[in-house]
């Protein structure tokens, strides 16, 4: 994996790219609930709702991409983890066979 700079590392334009669309959505979903608890006197649960889930996937998006910038960092030598470290960040799944030793799942 060839990394030319420590802003392709980071990847500040995909990260940059999540924060748009996140919060182009969150922006849509307040104005909605705003627009019509003025409307209404009341929050309308369903923007209300869409609005945290819509909160919730900007949190797993941003884990899942500052994960996948120290697994890259790792795997190009920008960074030093253990093995079990990285494969805890890369989500693998490890077992003992019969014999006691670790294989991957």
């Amino acid at each position: 994996m060839a990394i030319a700079t420590i802003t392709d590392l980071l990847g500040y334009e995909r990260i940059s790219r999540i924060y748009d669309v996140f919060y182009a959505d969150t922006r849509r979903c307040s104005v909605s609930l705003s627009e019509r608890y003025e409307a209404a006197g009341e929050i309308d649960q369903f923007w209300a709702r869409t609005f945290v889930r819509t909160f919730i996937s900007w949190v797993e998006a941003n884990t899942y991409e500052f994960k996948t910038i120290v697994l890259r960092a790792h795997a190009t030598g920008f960074a030093r983890l253990q093995e079990s470290d990285a494969g805890a960040l890369s989500e693998e799944v490890w077992e003992l066979n019969d014999r006691a030793r670790p294989h991957m799942h």
